[in-house]
């Protein structure tokens, strides 16, 4: 693990040896004397901490947690994506192989970043992850879109700029920033299942709890 000093009261964690929401995950349960926040990313993490009282070599008695409170969630998708039909072009794939491909892989939540509630996901299947982050990126990209970019998925909470090749949308919220519904932390799993226009009118604005397995 290398540590990077930001100013007195600001580190970044870089080159773990584990996932870096596990890692923070097990700084918090060790409720390390001075640490006031840990920010984990999809590969570093970020520390703040009260510099009268933190002391840098406690992290070294960091014992990882053996088991995280994760949850597993299935998530409903509509391929109907701005980039699908070019995507399927440049994997001479048809729209049908191309969703059962993507659906196949459960997905894990590395990080929680870009916009409030936005998930970065581990998991998106190798024949998609020549695809990098569109050239020019959109103004409107919509609620609920679905993305893939440099090995990753993503799913955007509310409607804002981005660059991510969008595949479809889910009707669902994933979170929501006026009442604070931010249910999906790092460390847990996402399915996604593939649904046709009427169901997804049916399903609008349905919350994810919803679909929580068991």
């Amino acid at each position: 693990m290398r540590i990077d000093e930001l100013g007195e009261s600001a580190y970044v964690l870089r080159d773990l040896e584990v996932e870096p929401y596990v890692f923070a995950y097990s700084i918090e349960l060790m409720n390390l004397p001075g640490v006031d926040e840990v920010i984990a990313s999809v590969d570093t993490i970020g520390l703040y901490v009260d510099p009268e009282v933190f002391d840098v070599e406690s992290l070294a008695t960091v014992e990882l947690a053996p088991k995280l409170p994760t949850k597993q969630y299935r998530v409903p998708l509509l391929f109907d994506g701005a980039d699908l039909k070019g995507i399927c072009r440049e994997l001479f794939m048809e729209p049908e192989e191309l969703a059962k491909a993507f659906c196949e892989p459960t997905y894990t939540v590395q990080a929680i970043g870009f916009l409030p509630g936005f998930p970065y996901l581990r998991g998106l299947p190798e024949i998609f992850h020549r695809f990098e982050r569109i050239e020019t990126p959109r103004i409107r990209v919509p609620r609920g879109a679905v993305g893939i970019a440099k090995g990753q998925t993503g799913i955007y909470p509310q409607e804002s700029p981005g660059g991510w090749n969008l595949i479809g949308t889910t009707p669902i919220l994933v979170a929501e920033g006026k009442s604070r519904y931010f249910p999906l932390n790092p460390g847990d799993t996402i399915r996604f299942f593939e649904i046709d226009g009427d169901q997804a009118r049916m399903l609008d604005e349905q919350l994810l709890t919803s679909y929580e397995m068991d």
